[in-house]
């Protein structure tokens, strides 16, 4: 009994002991690694959004830069300074995913800040430009937005960066919208898997816990599939998400930051899925330019290549977007006219502050136009 009594008390010992250390690494990891802190949560209407008031440093690698840029979300939720909810110039916002959010650069280098010291150089007037970007997010996500919070901030324009390398499937993989048996567009009973819910609460309580995972994913690639393996997962993987929310219907979401490129839709650009693709991405923007036109806001869509795009011969994922923007009188900027891989960073992938530029200044002479 002695002995039992003695195994439980070092038993104890050791797991206070240990449960120390874990506490003494999530305080050093809240204060001393910034760049693990979360500035994202979990939401039933938007999948996920920025959270207010929340704060992270980004750290770029050193092929590009090695950079430690400030991402500072303001009271509303935006990578922005703080505005008056109550408009008081000319105001647009730009709406996109993690090109837009541009976590890469520092906010005065971001599009949308370019893009606002620009137009205030040419107009009469002032202009506030907001950054309404959000990391991953699908055209689904912002139509939602643009739902929400036209009322609330009264834009006078809205531009609504697509990416066409994985948007067209962002909308499978979010499951926010489906066409009927008309292809119309419906919202759908969408709702995120309890699971992603119950780990983003734990590594809230636990920052030391994004650690773990990041080092596990780190070394899952180390030793994972080639590259000739990995796109054939993700063509499986393409084919499998389309089966689970086409035909079976399933509206469970599993995946929030996945961004798979779109090899289905170039592999069989007439198979099942791409076409479901094409024609809820059709619907989706109609859905958001029908949302600008009731009140009163002008709608822009701008078209952003990836940098593998512009290494490739084939434009189909670019062209299906010229080819809506057009069929439904949308006005569009379509930026793959203008952009070589020295607009990009080297192992980012997204454009660096010379790419963001050239994006404000074709968006700048695009405005003048429709003024």
């Amino acid at each position: 009994m002695l002995v039992s009594k003695n195994l439980i008390k070092s038993l104890a010992l050791t797991f206070f002991v240990i449960l120390f250390f874990l506490l003494m690494i999530d305080v050093s990891a809240r204060f001393f690694l910034p760049q693990y802190n979360e500035i994202i949560e979990y939401d039933d209407r938007y999948l996920h959004k920025l959270m207010p008031n929340s704060e992270k440093i980004h750290v770029m690698a050193e092929e590009d830069g090695s950079g430690r840029n400030l991402v500072k979300i303001n009271s509303f939720g935006f990578r922005n300074e703080e505005f008056k909810q109550l408009k008081e110039q000319k105001r647009i916002i730009v709406y996109g995913d993690s090109f837009i959010e541009a976590e890469f650069s520092q906010l005065e280098n971001t599009f949308s800040k370019q893009l606002e010291k620009k137009l205030n150089l040419e107009s009469e007037e002032p202009v506030e430009v907001i950054n309404g970007g959000v990391i991953a997010y699908g055209i689904d996500q912002i139509s939602l937005k643009l739902e929400d919070e036209l009322d609330i901030f009264n834009p006078d324009l809205v531009i609504v960066s697509v990416f066409p390398a994985n948007d067209f499937g962002d909308n499978i993989r979010n499951k926010i919208f489906r066409l009927d048996s008309e292809n119309q567009l419906i919202e759908n009973d969408y709702f995120l898997n309890p699971e992603l819910k119950k780990k983003k609460k734990l590594a809230s309580f636990f920052p030391s816990l994004r650690l773990y995972f990041r080092a596990f994913n780190n070394f899952r690639q180390f030793i994972g599939p080639s590259k000739v393996d990995s796109g054939n997962s993700t063509l499986l993987s393409q084919i499998n998400d389309c089966e689970d929310f086409i035909v079976k219907k399933n509206n469970q979401v599993n995946n929030l930051f996945n961004d798979r490129p779109e090899i289905d839709m170039l592999v069989n650009p007439d198979g099942y899925c791409a076409l479901y693709k094409i024609k809820l991405m059709e619907e989706i923007i109609k859905r958001m330019k029908s949302l600008a036109d009731s009140k009163n806001v002008v709608f822009v869509l701008m078209i952003m290549p990836s940098k593998e795009d512009l290494n490739k011969s084939s434009t189909l994922l670019t062209d299906v977007l010229v080819e809506i923007s057009e069929k439904n009188n949308i006005s569009y900027l379509d930026l793959s006219q203008e952009f070589d891989t020295s607009f990009y960073f080297v192992r980012d992938g997204h454009w660096n502050s010379k790419g963001q530029e050239l994006a404000a200044e074709s968006m700048k002479k695009q405005l003048i136009k429709l003024n």
